[in-house]
């Protein structure tokens, strides 16, 4: 209590500050850290984030290198307003405002990752966070640009594997290794660049090893094993054998190449690159039970295998744009990728299932010259998948889904007040290719707009209203089968509609001075919201789960402030401060939706002096007892968090020495929003060593 009575003095604080009449800091207006950075993700012309009406945040530089998990879900876990579908350290998916799956957009370089990350928690992003320059995040439909799938908002990681810029050398780039005491992390990775004004190139590589991560205690809840007083022995038994301090099965071994090269010209550019990720990891929590029997004594005899998934992609891709006008148009960009992706479910040393996706997703955008106050854009976007799931224990018959999209984007600006709305347009086919015949035909309409206004210099203020709308996947209308996973025996619902999402967005924000920081308010009603419900039978000792649609309600807040409390030259000294909550119902039986982060909270402070950077971070999440059917509550948790790292110039070469500490309280931690959270806690006390070299 005494934590959460910090953090809303703080948050009290900071409203006064931001405002209120401007307080004199101890240095000039003008000695304040420059944050703003421009980006692409949501509007076709580069704007930084104070120009949008959606709450857009970007993560790049030594911030990122800091943060820098195995899995995308946990490098972005500590955003305000974003958490993990955490399914061990080897899986995860970035879940925006207790929403996830199907309904955020993962991208790469503004394109789908080709792979099956949204059919479940525990399939992997094709997408190696160590090689990301930059992510940016959109909280909030950003169904216009990107499709259907981003009802609940986007991540849109960014490298250089297609160089977008002529090389200024001609070598340049970084070689960094990294060491963990958790999970004996070896993680080691060059990114390299460089070429003329004509032509540039680049490559990139990573390794990374693990072993079985490092836990507070035993794996498994307690509570688990005192259900029941006759089998108090039995469980007793089979906790003292599960290994202490020992998440089984969570290794780690991934690997990545990729390579590219672009052509430039007066008026643009054109490149191409091709790729290749491996992973093989472990899932934690989920092993499966084979039976053999003995003819002469008649006995049953179980054996537990451990799960691993032996994961394969390739992908190439094409991207080009024309940067200087033609006609009416003031320039054009297109971007095509095709992905050919496979895993393999091992039991053991035997196959149990293999996921195919074999497809592309491209993108064609040209922009207009000023007509009156309006300038824009106006796309076309296709993808193309066929999805197959071989096995015994496949659910999801095979499938060839085709979609198009097309949109128009405008905005507006008049004094100190920006307009923008835009339309989309999208067409989704899912034929069966099971020899069924069966085909579903779908279409969608998605209009959002906004305005920014600011008043005064360095506040702003935005409004949004978007109505969007979701496309049901082949998942959700003809799965019938096991889904070991998420222990469940899945069944489809091929009468399902289009979900409708109403959004609504108000945001604050303050850019420059001794204070910055956004303060969001969010609410979201969906119709036909589609979900797992429990229909209380079993099969082969699975719970049976239907997919249906109900009415749903997400709102919320998100608010991060920094005070900028010394900065003069090369040194400054930060306090940040961030909160965020959600709540989320069915409002057709008026119960919580499953599977909801819990209110979590975050305080920093940063300090940097030359080549010295320095801080520490408490972050707390608090219980969560508003569970959905048949789920259950998890307990509070506080981390606490360390870096330091060193910079200095040598011979030409930038160096980089960096230590990180995370949980070094060793506290046992769960994610409310992680289907193994009552099998799988997050990792215990860690620490993490590195070096960079960059030239």
């Amino acid at each position: 209590m005494q934590l959460r009575t910090l953090f809303y003095t703080l948050f009290f604080l900071s409203y006064l500050f931001t405002h209120g009449e401007e307080v004199p800091s101890p240095h000039s207006e003008e000695e304040v850290v420059e944050l703003d950075k421009f980006i692409v993700t949501s509007s076709p012309h580069p704007k930084t984030p104070e120009d949008l009406i959606q709450p857009v945040s970007i993560i790049s530089g030594q911030i990122l290198t800091n943060q820098i998990q195995p899995t995308l879900g946990e490098t972005l876990s500590n955003e305000p307003g974003l958490n993990s579908s955490y399914f061990g350290p080897g899986a995860s998916r970035p879940i925006i405002r207790g929403i996830g799956g199907d309904r955020i957009r993962v991208l790469k370089n503004s394109l789908g990752p080709i792979d099956a990350s949204i059919t479940s928690p525990d399939h992997a992003v094709s997408i190696e966070p160590g090689l990301i320059d930059r992510i940016e995040i959109v909280r909030g439909p950003a169904s216009l640009l990107y499709g259907s799938t981003a009802i609940g908002g986007v991540i849109n990681t960014i490298d250089d594997e297609i160089p977008t810029t002529p090389s200024e050398k001609p070598i340049s780039g970084h070689f960094e290794t990294r060491f963990d005491t958790v999970a004996n992390e070896k993680t080691a990775l060059m990114n390299l660049q460089g070429g003329n004004n004509s032509v540039s190139w680049s490559f990139m590589a990573l390794k990374r090893k693990t072993d079985d991560l490092e836990i507070p205690g035993h794996a498994e809840l307690e509570h688990e094993h005192e259900h029941e007083h006759e089998e108090e022995e039995e469980e007793e038994e089979h906790h003292e054998e599960a290994i202490f301090g020992l998440l089984e099965n969570s290794s780690i071994n991934t690997e990545q190449l990729s390579g590219g090269i672009s052509y430039f010209w007066d008026a643009g550019f054109i490149g191409v690159s091709y790729s290749g990720f491996d992973s093989l990891y472990g899932v934690p929590g989920h092993e499966h039970h084979h039976e053999e029997h003995e003819e002469e004594e008649e006995e049953e005899h179980h054996e537990e295998e451990s799960v691993l998934i032996d994961l394969r992609q390739r992908r190439l891709n094409l991207r080009g744009e024309i940067t200087k006008p033609f006609g009416i148009f003031s320039g054009a960009k297109i971007n095509f990728s095709r992905g050919d992706y496979e895993h393999l479910e091992l039991e053991g040393t035997e196959i149990g299932t293999r996921f195919i996706n074999k497809g592309y997703e491209s993108r064609a955008e040209v922009l207009h010259e000023k007509i009156g106050p309006f300038q824009g854009a106006l796309g076309v976007q296709l993808e193309q998948s066929d999805f197959e799931e071989i096995g015994e224990e496949a659910c999801v018959p095979p499938s060839d889904t085709q979609k198009i999209g097309v949109y128009i984007y405008e905005e507006a600006e008049m004094d100190h007040v920006m307009f923008q709305f835009g339309s989309r347009y999208e067409y989704q086919s899912i034929d069966l290719v099971d020899g069924s015949n069966i085909e579903k035909n779908f279409d969608s309409i998605s209009f959002s707009s906004g305005i920014v206004w600011s008043p005064v210099e360095n506040y702003s203020t935005s409004l949004s209203l978007a109505r969007t709308q979701r496309l049901p996947n082949v998942q959700e209308l003809f799965s019938n089968g096991p889904h070991l996973a998420t222990n469940a025996f899945e069944i489809g619902n091929s009468s399902l509609g289009k979900e409708t999402s109403t959004g609504i967005d108000l945001s604050f924000r303050k850019h420059e001075g001794f204070i910055t920081g956004e303060f969001n308010l969010f609410l979201n009603r969906i119709d036909n919201y589609i979900f797992e419900e429990a229909t209380g039978e079993e099969v082969d000792e699975l719970d049976v789960y239907q997919y249906v649609a109900r009415d749903a309600e997400f709102y919320g807040a998100e608010w991060k402030t920094t005070f900028h409390l010394y900065h003069k030259d090369d040194t400054y000294f930060d306090l940040t401060t961030q909160m965020d909550f959600v709540r989320a119902t069915d409002r057709t039986t008026n119960t919580p939706l499953p599977r909801i982060p819990p209110v979590s909270y975050r305080v920093a402070l940063d300090y940097a002096k030359g080549g010295l950077a320095l801080g520490t971070s408490l972050e707390h999440s608090e219980s969560q007892d508003r569970t959905g059917t048949e789920e259950t509550p998890t307990d509070s948790y506080t981390l606490l968090n360390a870096y330091v790292s060193y910079q200095l110039s040598a011979s030409d070469l930038d160096w980089t020495f960096f230590l990180r500490g995370t949980n070094l309280t060793d506290a046992e931690a769960r994610s409310h929003t992680s289907f193994l959270k009552d099998v799988a806690p997050l990792p215990g006390r860690n620490f993490t060593a590195g070096v960079r070299c960059a030239f």
